[in-house]
């Protein structure tokens, strides 16, 4: 799966890495994904997509493992469920914490789940 992380925060690159980490293929080119992060001066984290499975993943890791509050803009930029902009507080202990459900979130929505057809098949 490929998947496209701009920004040039300290956060971007964090997540660029932990991504690549877990296996995922990081690139600019022809991505399946695009995850846009950007550093703010406010004190929550802020998410505009569209109602997806991988913006509910990621809300509810950044909401379960930084335990914050969770700001949602419905009416943003982003028009696509393959795409989420993820604004982050510039606080580094919060920051660490958001990279690390951003990474986790992401991994959860894109594993595969096994498609009752296949189960109904192998019997």
């Amino acid at each position: 799966m490929r998947i496209q992380v701009t920004g040039d925060c300290p956060s971007a690159r964090a997540v660029r890495t932990g991504l690549a980490a877990e296996g995922f293929a990081v690139t600019r080119w022809f991505p399946s994904y695009e995850i846009q992060i950007e550093a703010t001066s406010g004190a929550i984290p802020e998410v505009d997509g569209v109602d997806s499975e991988l913006e509910r993943q990621v809300v509810n890791c950044i909401a379960g493992i930084a335990n914050t509050d969770i700001l949602l803009r419905r009416q943003g930029e982003v028009r696509s469920d393959q795409k989420i902009r993820i604004l982050i507080p510039q606080d580094e202990a919060k920051a660490a914490l958001v990279e690390q459900a951003i990474i986790k979130g992401f991994a959860l929505a894109t594993t595969s789940r096994p498609n009752r057809r296949s189960t109904w098949f192998a019997r």
